[in-house]
């Protein structure tokens, strides 16, 4: 079975480019909104262990560092990747991050309990900076 990829959507026209230009300025400006609104606290951290690209049950990108905080104590960090960001712009981001690089973390804390009822948090990155 031949596949015509000839068949798919693609902006032709320069009246096309624009409005898929705008569509997309306007998914980055959406997704930022929503970002910059699950923003309660910062964290500074000191990346301790290798980054490690994972993906989500969904298929989503995501970073997973392991990091100490200001005052020494372990901070396990995930960032999700926007939607927007393609596989190739995500690898390109990844692997930026070395260990004993500082960053500055901006998102909030998500519990999770362990399988002895433990209660356990992860810190959910919006935004990661280099400090």
């Amino acid at each position: 079975m031949k596949i015509d990829f000839s068949q798919l959507d693609r902006p032709g026209t320069p009246e096309e480019e624009l409005k898929e230009k705008k569509r997309r300025e306007r998914e980055i400006a959406d997704d930022f909104e929503k970002r910059s609104q699950r923003c309660k606290h910062r964290v500074n951290i000191t990346i301790s262990a290798d980054p490690e690209s994972r993906f989500s049950m969904s298929g989503t990108p995501m970073l997973h560092l392991c990091g100490l905080d200001d005052r020494g104590r372990s901070v396990r960090v995930d960032y999700f990747a926007p939607d927007h960001m393609s596989r190739d712009e995500f690898h390109r981001y990844f692997e930026q991050f070395l260990p004993e690089m500082p960053l500055s973390l901006q998102g909030y804390w998500k519990p999770f309990n362990d399988r002895h009822g433990k209660t356990h948090f992860t810190f959910i990155a919006q935004f990661i900076e280099l400090r």
